[in-house]
């Protein structure tokens, strides 16, 4: 017998692939994928700017974006998102994201 997952489970786990795979995207722009990237200014794989992390909640997870997990850096990139819009990203426009 097969066990079929209610479609909100697996529309869920779409969404979330969908998700995870825009940021690999802008991260393999961004950084080259170095999700533990750490510079002055800009960390994290998705190259936020250090003041952005701080705003946007970054140091419930850590210090410094590089610091962080991929995973806690796509929940305050989220947020980002969230407030501003994918124009965060310098290359958001280049991938077609805005």
């Amino acid at each position: 017998m097969a066990v079929v997952a209610p479609l909100g489970v697996a529309g869920a786990g779409n969404e979330k692939s969908r998700r995870d795979s825009m940021w690999d995207a802008i991260a393999a722009c961004e950084t080259q994928g170095n999700w533990s990237m750490q510079g002055p200014t800009f960390s994290g794989g998705v190259g936020f700017s250090n003041s952005a992390w701080d705003s946007f909640g970054g140091r419930q997870f850590a210090p410094n974006a590089g610091q962080a997990t991929r995973e806690q850096q796509i929940i305050v990139a989220e947020r980002i998102r969230s407030s501003v819009g994918m124009g965060a990203w310098g290359c958001a426009r280049r991938l077609g994201l805005t």
